[in-house]
C-alpha cells in the first residue's frame, strides 16, 4: 500500500470499515437519531468511532491481549505501536 496521511484515509475508513457497529436509540440521546458509533476493530481499546482512537489509521495505537493464564496468575500484552510490547503479570486476586 503506498504511503497515505492519516488525515487522507481517515474520511474514506470512517463510514464503510467493516469495524463500525450502528445501533438506533430509542427515544433521546445527545447523538441525535442515529445513536453513539462504536468501532469493534483492532488496536482501538475505547471502542469509539473517532479519529483520535481508531487503530486503522493511527501509527500509534494501543492493544491489550491475553498472553496466559496460570492458576492465579494473569498476564497481559500491551502493545503500544508496532515495535515496543509491554508484559504484564499480576494476582488474579488484586484484579477482582
Amino acid at each position: 500500500m503506498a504511503n497515505v496521511s492519516a488525515e487522507l484515509l481517515w474520511p474514506m475508513v470512517r463510514d464503510t470499515s467493516c469495524f463500525a457497529v450502528k445501533r438506533k436509540v430509542p427515544g433521546r440521546s445527545g447523538m441525535g437519531k442515529a445513536g453513539p458509533r462504536f468501532t469493534t476493530e483492532p488496536n482501538n481499546v475505547s471502542g469509539v468511532n473517532s479519529f483520535k482512537y481508531s487503530g486503522l489509521v493511527n501509527a500509534k495505537t494501543v492493544s491489550l491481549e491475553e498472553a496466559e493464564k496460570a492458576g492465579s496468575v494473569v498476564c497481559a500484552r500491551v502493545v503500544l505501536g508496532l515495535s515496543s510490547v509491554i508484559l504484564s503479570c499480576r494476582d488474579a486476586r488484586e484484579i477482582e
